[in-house]
């Protein structure tokens, strides 16, 4: 086995890190000697030790570009997931990472995946794909919003290998539309070196931060919306609950709250629903439940609630502290965003790929 020490090394860097990662997402990777090591689903870069890698065979993976797959995305994604596990070297019992494939394709010896809100704020605004191309030139490559897995893989082999026909060098980051970013070199220092100044270029262009100064809930508040959250939802839900004066104005009005009505990135979805529900008082709680429910087949784990705030839900604490945490972030990205030409959601069909896709599903059980 090779020494992962630099790939453990940049995993925690940016896992740890809440401006690049949230709720254990995110994938990291190394290849050495035919190899990939990439990181297992269910486990969190910010704490990831040599267990959490999954060792592949190059070759092996090579060899799925040549097969013929279903049309049809279950099936596919189905006997997609069939081959990747069939690749992993003799006595790896980890579920590589979904994007695995897509890291094999990368150039450079270590690849990191993150959802930065800040990137994100370019990747989900109209007109993130022709402010990328000024802040970042031939060093980045744009990709526009597919759904994940093999089509995605797909979709950036063949835009890399399009981007290097003229000449070009590899793209030492990739921007994926409503999903976030990959970047791939040799070495940590480079990672290190190409976040940082792409960070601070994205941080000197943006109009204005998240106002998060945060604003007092009224007493006893949660526990009331406990109780109400818990007969509305029909079992036993534990709460979060903040305020902020950024919360506030997007809670305000339908037309204030239109940004967040729809989510930015796969992560959302996962984490905390197919968006966040908002009412102007807590007793709507249990009517608007029901016209999401009819519409998402999901629950939202994320209330927004005119003059009072946003609170979560969840079956456990952790599941209601997570939901909190990612509708926050899709506060900031909508924030970013405005510098970008202005917030661009998910489309609903890409948002009910997510929603039924195994894959998904069996990260959010593992997480």
């Amino acid at each position: 086995m090779a020494d992962l020490t630099d790939l453990i090394k940049i995993s925690r860097k940016y896992g740890s890190d809440p401006a690049y990662l949230l709720a254990g997402g995110g994938n990291t990777s190394m290849k050495e000697d035919g190899v990939l090591y990439v990181k297992a689903s269910g486990f969190a870069l910010s704490d990831i030790t040599e267990e959490g890698f999954v060792r592949m065979n190059l070759s092996a993976m090579g060899e799925i570009w040549n097969k013929n797959y279903p049309e049809e995305s279950a099936a596919r994604e189905a006997e997609i997931l069939k081959d990747m596990m069939a690749s992993r070297l003799e006595g790896e019992v980890g579920r590589p990472s979904v994007e695995a494939l897509l890291h094999s394709n990368i150039n450079g010896r270590i690849v990191v995946h993150t959802h930065p809100a800040l990137v994100n704020g370019m990747t989900c605004g109209k007109d993130g794909e022709k402010i990328c191309k000024e802040l970042f030139g031939d060093k980045a490559l744009w990709v526009d919003s597919v759904n994940p897995g093999f089509i995605l893989a797909k979709t950036i082999r063949t835009a890399v290998e399009k981007h290097m026909e003229g000449g070009l060098p590899a793209p030492e980051m990739i921007f994926l539309q409503n999903h976030g970013l990959f970047v791939g070199a040799d070495t940590v220092t480079e990672i290190e070196d190409i976040h940082s100044g792409m960070m601070k270029k994205l941080a000197a262009y943006i109009k204005r931060e998240p106002a998060v100064d945060e604003v007092p809930l009224p007493a006893a508040f949660l526990a009331d919306f406990s109780d109400i959250a818990s007969k509305a939802y029909g079992k036993k839900m534990e709460v979060c609950g903040v305020a902020t004066t950024e919360v506030l104005i997007y809670a305000e009005s339908k037309n204030s709250f239109a940004p967040l009505a729809l989510p930015f990135n796969p992560d959302q979805i996962v984490y905390s629903g197919p968006g966040p529900l908002r009412l102007d008082k807590i007793e709507d709680l249990s009517s608007e439940l029901n016209t999401f429910m009819d519409r998402w087949g999901k629950i939202p784990q994320g209330v927004l609630i005119k003059d009072i705030g946003l609170f979560s839900v969840g079956d456990t604490a952790r599941k209601a502290a997570t939901a909190l945490a990612l509708v926050l972030d899709s506060i900031k990205i909508a924030v970013y965003s405005e510098s970008f030409g202005g917030p661009n959601p998910m489309t609903e069909d890409q948002i009910i790929f997510i929603r039924d896709w195994e894959v998904e599903s069996f990260r959010a059980k593992v997480q």
